[in-house]
């Protein structure tokens, strides 16, 4: 539920929008976010950009082959997620799993003869990756599968990154995007160092029609900062994260944001959080989570919001009526509620369903 005093100014918005409704239009403002919602758990998935077709001249490893110069007409790829995202720290020797969520946009079907192929690795160590691993299952065009490979980090510092090709069964290169390689890019942090996150960005998830992608993620001695940005479930405008539900998880601790609001853009985001870098440097797993996003105030009119939700609350709860009147003190009055259900509870439906509130979460892996 929101707290009294963001009601309040949340409310003394939509009122003056809906005042000069008859007038000019006015853009919306850059405003911090809203309402309350506790992060849970989410898919640990996360996405990078593929690299594009050209590439820089590499030095290959003795038992790494070139990616194939013929490249398949009929198949295409596109990358959907991964753990592990650029930048993830490791101890020295540590095993790890490195897996891919990749879809089949061409117009063959992937038998079990397709394989994701190790192709380069830079400074030269692959990582103990198997020379090929195939595709576990036919997959269709518009179907995804996970590819996964076995990894352990090396002994020696240093930040090692290793590309793999997806091949056909004809040893044909399957472009990714446009791209000829996926790859993973790790730092092997040593006993004794301070290896902190990497500060750029990449990582996205996508849940339903929302998806987020972190931008960049900035250690700093007292406080860290997040940026992310975000696409809607429609082009209305007027959509941020809910206040509250924006959280940096370190190691299975919650820390709320204590600032932060839209950027230049309202569809990106930036959060500062109370952990600074050494502890950060010490964590195994870090992330941002939006808990969830919602319509901000001045971005329709209240009293058609109110009584489109209303006609829909009124018949999946049998029992719970209000009257819609847009004031200083709330959306509505004379609440009358079902049996089992408290005031609380009406209030948190009735302002989800006038906000149109969509929940996540959506967690951004920063390591």
């Amino acid at each position: 539920m929101f707290p009294k005093f963001l009601r309040s100014a949340m409310l003394l918005m939509m009122l003056l929008f809906a005042l000069s409704a008859c007038t000019t239009t006015t853009q919306t403002n850059l405003t911090p976010v809203m309402a309350e919602m506790t992060a849970t758990s989410s898919p640990t998935f996360t996405a990078t950009p593929v690299l594009p077709a050209h590439q820089s001249t590499v030095t290959l490893a003795p038992t790494i082959t070139s990616a194939p110069v013929v490249t398949s007409s009929g198949d295409k790829a596109t990358f959907l997620e991964e753990n592990y995202p650029d930048g993830s720290i490791l101890k020295p020797g540590e095993s790890f799993t490195k897996t891919w969520k990749i879809k089949n946009t061409g117009t063959t079907i992937w038998n079990t003869a397709y394989a994701l192929v190790l192709s380069t690795a830079i400074p030269g160590d692959a990582l103990g990756s198997p020379q090929q691993v195939y595709v576990s299952q036919p997959t269709a065009p518009g179907e995804s599968l996970s590819l996964s490979v076995p990894l352990t980090a090396p002994n020696e510092s240093g930040t090692y990154t290793v590309y793999w090709s997806l091949q056909n069964d004809s040893g044909q290169m399957i472009e990714i995007d446009g791209g000829e390689t996926i790859w993973t890019k790790i730092v092997v942090c040593g006993t004794g160092q301070t290896c902190l996150p990497a500060a750029t960005g990449g990582s996205s998830i996508t849940s339903g029609s929302v998806s987020a992608s972190l931008t960049s993620f900035t250690p700093g001695a007292e406080s860290s900062t997040a940026a992310f940005c975000m696409t809607y479930p429609d082009n209305s405008g007027g959509w941020l994260p809910s206040a509250g539900s924006i959280a940096l998880l370190v190691d299975g601790q919650t820390f709320l944001a204590i600032s932060g609001g839209s950027l230049q853009t309202t569809a990106c985001f930036q959060f500062e959080f109370p952990v600074g870098a050494a502890m950060l440097a010490q964590a195994q797993k870090i992330s941002v989570s939006i808990g969830s996003i919602r319509l901000s105030s001045g971005s329709g009119d209240p009293q058609a919001q109110c009584e489109a939700a209303r006609a829909i609350l009124t018949q999946q709860y049998q029992g719970l009526d209000f009257t819609c009147q847009f004031s200083f003190s709330g959306y509505y009055t004379d609440l009358k509620l079902p049996a089992g259900m408290s005031v609380s509870q009406a209030d948190q439906l009735i302002t989800d369903a006038i906000e149109r509130a969509v929940y996540g979460p959506w967690l951004l892996t920063v390591r």
